[in-house]
């Protein structure tokens, strides 16, 4: 008998106001339960990707494009060519002289300055893991 009554444009402003809530379900769905699990994917895969690498070597050259690619010589005095991932802060931090240090299954980077050293640590969209 309601439905009876209706007209055609209280049915489209119905119609609006159900999208709308339905739309405010499915973003609240998607932002709460699909995109943390996709975060948690990023973090294993990230963790996956850069625990097993390890580097010791001075740093000759340094530019930085999708990833740090460095230039450097290790102990024994052989030239090395390395791309770094960019979940390392190494941005304004390293010069040419530096030296950088990270054993396997570590999640932090050491910079060795000449006179300091700063530890990096590990960082999947700006927080570390």
């Amino acid at each position: 008998m309601f439905l009876c009554n209706l007209k055609m444009e209280d049915l489209k402003n119905i119609i609006k106001i159900v999208g709308c809530l339905v739309g405010g379900l499915l973003f609240f769905y998607f932002y709460f339960f699909i995109l943390p699990s996709m975060n948690e994917d990023i973090d294993k895969d990230v963790l996956d990707n850069c625990l097993p690498l390890q580097y010791d070597f001075k740093v000759m050259s340094f530019y930085s494009d999708r990833y740090y690619n460095f230039e450097g010589r290790t102990k024994e005095g052989r030239v090395v060519r390395y791309k770094l991932p960019r979940n390392w802060s190494l941005e304004n931090v390293c010069t040419e002289g530096d030296s950088i240090h990270k054993l396997a299954g570590e999640k932090e980077l050491y910079l060795i300055k000449t006179d300091t050293v700063i530890k990096l640590p590990l960082k999947v969209h700006g927080e570390g893991i």
